[in-house]
């Protein structure tokens, strides 16, 4: 789920202005640690931010990476056709750029298991560097450090309202602390940036 935190990055760096988020079918499936978004929904860009990573939500990220990828290609066809692919191409890009030498992404919510196996992986050296890359930005900091909070979604053509519990109980222990992410799969065991 720390993958989310570079899904974000990814985000805020090719989002067009006033993008919105629609999910998709597969991104309301998707399962396990969710935003509890339903397909049909639409959010805008922030509250799609904040349920990427307040609760850890892998529906907010693939309705992200949808969302965005698709934007990603009308700029640059050469990205390909599939808007998820293009998408997480440019977050193993930005890994690259801010100096992560053994990182590979293959999705944009770091699930490993399952249809999701495959060789994605990082190190904490290179975690630190996407932490510290990560808080450069007003948005995520405000929203890690934020906790728990509440979302605005149309969905069905009415206004929804969904509560993120964050899954950084540190925030209520600490008053110093700023986030940024959990995350825990199988494989990867817990981990925290």
């Amino acid at each position: 789920s720390i993958t989310k935190v570079m899904t974000a990055i990814v985000a805020i760096d090719n989002a067009q202005d006033g993008t919105t988020v629609s999910v998709s079918e597969k991104a309301a499936a998707i399962g396990e640690s969710s935003a509890n978004l339903a397909e049909g929904d639409i959010l805008d860009f922030d509250a799609a931010l904040k349920a990427l990573l307040v609760p850890s939500g892998n529906d907010a990220a693939q309705a992200l990476a949808e969302t965005v990828g698709a934007q990603m290609i009308e700029a640059d066809p050469t990205l390909g056709e599939d808007p998820v692919a293009a998408f997480v191409s440019v977050m193993n890009k930005k890994a690259s750029e801010i100096g992560c030498e053994n990182t590979v992404y293959e999705n944009p919510h770091g699930l490993d298991d399952g249809e999701y196996a495959g060789n994605l992986h990082s190190t904490a050296a290179d975690q630190a560097k996407v932490a510290r890359y990560a808080l450069t930005y007003d948005a995520i900091r405000n929203i890690v450090a934020g906790g728990s909070t509440t979302i605005a979604v149309q969905r069905d053509g009415k206004k929804t309202n969904i509560e993120l519990e964050t899954t950084d109980e540190l925030l209520e222990m600490y008053d110093y602390a700023i986030g940024i992410k959990t995350g825990t799969t199988d494989l990867a065991g817990p981990s925290f940036m």
